[in-house]
């Protein structure tokens, strides 16, 4: 959890000095930059979504791992579902003025398949290596403070967000596991099934397969803030499968806002019932991002 110290010495004039010259810093607006890094040899493209901010102002920044499937940046697999789940996780989070990145993981957007062609040998770990890649290039943006990182995967991305926690070197500050894959991946293979679990792809369900979620949670550091939703509509990750991963994560000693149940909310986070591609986050989603990053809360005022 970030710390926020304020100086008490010097005299009185010299505070009010230092709040006039932020005031007088220019206001950055908030906007959408386009991004790219290499992973494995294969460029990566993305989006990094910038909340409004004082020019020279470090944010806090979260890296945004998409779902299972061929998921693009957005959280969408066009043309046929679009619910742009990570982009309004992204506008939601800078409400809080937290800066994001979110990239086209292979075989989707701009990226496509890169060095490996097609699905036929991919497999889990370089996936983990492209979100590792991408967190590391919003750790070095200039605008991204490096002691307060977030991770927020959605589905099939909270795990990898467990895995990229585990892998890299500046730990992230708070992971949010919103649906969160939370047992191995056979059992749920039927209701998670789309284009990546094709016959082609037996490389990369033996991989995921091979990982039990629990056992990576429980390697999380010491005192990171986490964050763990299940909907209670969400036929894909329902919540009765959650307990083993919050035991694991109480094991390893999380801090923060823990589970939050969303009632009567499906797993991409819309109220049952609403068409898959109506783009927008149930009030009760959006209230557990809020929740999840107040502590790094850096709302900037004109």
């Amino acid at each position: 959890m970030a710390t926020v110290t304020i100086a008490t010495t010097g005299p009185v004039s010299g505070t009010a000095e230092a709040a006039t010259s932020t005031r007088s810093t220019p206001l950055v607006p908030a906007g959408d930059r386009k991004v790219r890094f290499t992973a494995d040899g294969t460029t990566t493209y993305g989006t990094v979504h910038m909340p409004a901010h004082r020019a020279g102002q470090r944010l806090p920044a979260a890296l945004l791992i998409p779902g299972s499937g061929l998921t693009d940046r957005n959280g969408d697999q066009p043309p046929a579902t679009t619910p742009h789940t990570l982009a309004l996780s992204a506008r939601t989070l800078g409400e809080d003025g937290v800066m994001s990145l979110r990239f086209d993981k292979y075989g989707t957007g701009r990226t496509g398949w890169g060095r490996y062609k097609n699905s036929d040998h991919i497999d889990m770990a370089a996936y983990t290596r492209q979100a590792v890649a991408a967190y590391n290039a919003l750790r070095a943006r200039p605008e991204a403070d490096p002691n307060e990182l977030l991770i927020v995967g959605h589905s099939e991305g909270g795990l990898q967000a467990l895995l990229v926690g585990r892998a890299v070197r500046t730990k992230p500050a708070g992971l949010a596991l919103i649906a969160p894959q939370d047992t191995r991946l056979l059992p749920f293979i039927a209701s998670l099934l789309n284009g990546l679990f094709g016959p082609h792809n037996a490389t990369f369900v033996r991989s995921d397969d091979a990982i039990y979620p629990p056992d990576i949670a429980r390697r999380v550091a010491h005192g990171t803030r986490a964050l763990v939703t299940c909907g209670t509509a969400d036929t894909n990750v329902p919540c009765r499968t959650t307990p083993p991963l919050l035991t694991a994560l109480a094991a390893a000693r999380t801090t923060g806002p823990g589970l939050r149940v969303l009632p009567g909310l499906d797993h991409f986070l819309h109220p049952a019932g609403t068409p898959v591609n109506d783009q927008m986050i149930a009030p009760a989603a959006q209230r557990a991002l809020h929740d999840f990053v107040r502590p790094w809360q850096h709302l900037t005022t004109s």
